[in-house]
């Protein structure tokens, strides 16, 4: 529905060993976007596309109890972002961190893993609508609660 847009932005990730046991990683993206043309919706020249955050950003550390058994900590930013192309404020969504907490046993034949997802549970919307003839109550979708998990799987 969009006839000409146009988007520019950068990703930089790094990781860094501090030492032979612990592991820094982080990263973050930037990114702008413009609509420069569009039949469909006219009233959208000159707007932001929806459903792009501006920034978004990671920080974590591992570390090696020994060489099988590691821990994982990290957390994932999402900046606000129009959730419509008319950039409307009444949908705008984002501006949350999720954080996700994991553990792994690694050997030659096993790995065991379990993390908690969203361990904080943070809540959060990804997108966001009024009240309207299609939702007459409003409509909101929101991040993934906090979810507990593990696995086990076995090489040969």
């Amino acid at each position: 529905n969009i006839e000409d847009a146009h988007s520019y932005g950068l990703e930089v990730e790094a990781y860094s060993m501090l030492g032979d046991q612990w592991q820094l990683h982080g990263g973050f993206g930037l990114l702008k976007t413009k609509i420069d043309e569009s039949i469909a919706f006219p009233e959208a020249v000159g707007n932001e596309l929806n459903s792009a955050p501006e920034l978004t950003a990671s920080l974590g550390v591992s570390h090696w109890f020994t060489d099988s058994l590691k821990v994982n900590l990290s957390a994932n930013y999402v900046d606000e972002f129009y959730g419509d192309l008319t950039n409307t404020e009444e949908r705008v969504a984002g501006d949350y961190t999720i954080t996700r907490l994991s553990m792994s046993y690694d050997t030659e034949q096993w790995l065991i893993s379990a993390f908690i997802n969203n361990a904080l549970d943070e809540e959060a919307y990804t997108s966001k609508e009024p009240a309207s003839g299609r939702y007459p109550q409003g409509y909101v979708a929101v991040v993934n609660p906090q979810t507990i998990g593990a696995s086990v799987t076995y090489r040969f």
